[in-house]
């Protein structure tokens, strides 16, 4: 009944966004705080008055948003994937808090993680990283780096633009028959592998570029919040939510974390 009482719902309204999906691929929804809801106004033809509704409020006693035990986030939700098969993790709580990968049960030969890792050496490996406190420093400050990673793709696509135009003209010299058609297909092949090569040199570059440009990006992590991050004596969810995008395990247990950041 006080659910019913509580809900705007009544009023002509439309609420989304009461519940969330930690995990890409799991069917477990959690509970999402009242601050995250979508409210839209005037959806419908609201079922009792505005005035009704406070009156009904007031009588009862103040309502807060409270996820059951067991509901909230752990450390490292959403976060954990296979670096083989790219899916997220299964986590388990019993014996000990601990992450797998499905995809060998439905797989043959994948290659995935066979077994498990246990959350806590997820989080040692973790704070390891973190601990170099002067590499971490050092890499939030390459605050030049983009204008650099800039110029080397305009220089090699400048470069490209002139295999084009060799092309062009190798191709021109054959219709004029002033090479034979051996040496044209020599010549071309030959443009042909160089752009290629160039071609792949920028698109590594442009992926360099948008991970050095996230430094001064407003939404990521600043230098100032870092160092907070780097004293701290315990890893947290705030923590694990802003530093890191995923963090891939691999065949051997081996592991990459994927930072917001360079």
């Amino acid at each position: 009944m006080g659910r019913i009482l509580r809900d705007e719902r009544y009023l002509g309204k439309v609420v989304y966004g009461k519940r969330y999906r930690p995990e890409v691929g799991n069917r477990k929804t959690l509970k999402s705080g009242k601050a995250n809801w979508i409210v839209v106004e005037e959806k419908h033809e609201p079922l009792i008055s505005l005035e009704e509704f406070k009156t009904a409020q007031t009588a009862m006693a103040e309502f807060a948003e409270v996820d059951t035990p067991g509901n909230g986030n752990h450390l490292l939700s959403g976060k954990m994937k296979c670096g083989v098969c790219g899916y997220s993790l299964a986590r388990t709580k019993k014996p000990t808090p601990r992450y797998s990968c499905e995809t060998r049960y439905k797989a043959k030969e994948c290659g995935c993680m066979r077994g498990h890792i246990k959350e806590s050496e997820l989080a040692d490996a973790y704070a390891l990283v973190m601990l170099d406190e002067e590499k971490m420093a050092k890499t939030a400050r390459r605050k030049n780096e983009p204008l650099n990673l800039r110029k080397q793709i305009t220089e090699y696509q400048t470069a490209v633009r002139k295999m084009q135009e060799q092309r062009a003209a190798l191709y021109d010299d054959y219709a004029e028959e002033r090479i034979d058609r051996e040496s044209f297909i020599k010549g071309r092949d030959r443009l042909t592998l160089r752009q290629e090569e160039m071609e792949s040199c920028i698109k590594t570059l442009q992926s360099e570029l948008t991970k050095a440009e996230s430094i001064t990006d407003p939404g990521r992590p600043q230098e100032s919040r870092l160092k907070q991050y780097l004293k701290a004596d315990t890893l947290t969810r705030k923590m694990v939510v802003e530093l890191v995008d995923n963090i891939c395990v691999y065949t051997d247990r081996s592991i990459k974390i994927n930072w917001r950041f360079d």
